[in-house]
């Protein structure tokens, strides 16, 4: 009984299903939400914390880089929130593999932290 899709009894840390209709997203004062993101540092995460409703974009950086390992952070924390994540931990091919695509971004898609912070 582990995390994992290929368990005996997998237990996941949370799933996403299809929304009935597509989200529209108003993107056009994403530098304005960006702006504000520095804040996030320094706030306490708590269950239906408002404070991080504001942000477009939540770090889900694992304590784990293991397969399949997704955590709360990343369904309850950044999804939940409608978030997108940035994912550090589970291997690129299991997010692409077991997420929606187009629904989050993954630091080994980019060449340094640099090169995702210009994107």
């Amino acid at each position: 009984m582990t995390f994992r899709s290929d368990s005996d009894i997998p237990v996941p840390y949370g799933r996403t299903v299809p929304l009935p209709s597509p989200v529209d997203v108003d993107l056009t004062n994403v530098e304005d939400a960006l702006s504000k993101c520095i804040h996030a540092v320094n706030a306490e995460w708590r269950p239906n914390c408002n404070d991080t409703d504001i942000y477009i974009f939540y770090l889900v950086f694992e304590n784990s880089s293991c397969r399949q390992y997704m955590t709360e952070k990343l369904f309850h924390h950044a999804y939940a929130k409608g978030a997108i994540p940035v994912i550090l931990g589970p291997p690129l091919i299991d997010c692409l593999s077991l997420l929606p695509p187009n629904s989050f971004l993954h630091v080994d898609s980019y060449k340094s932290l640099k090169d995702l912070n210009r994107k």
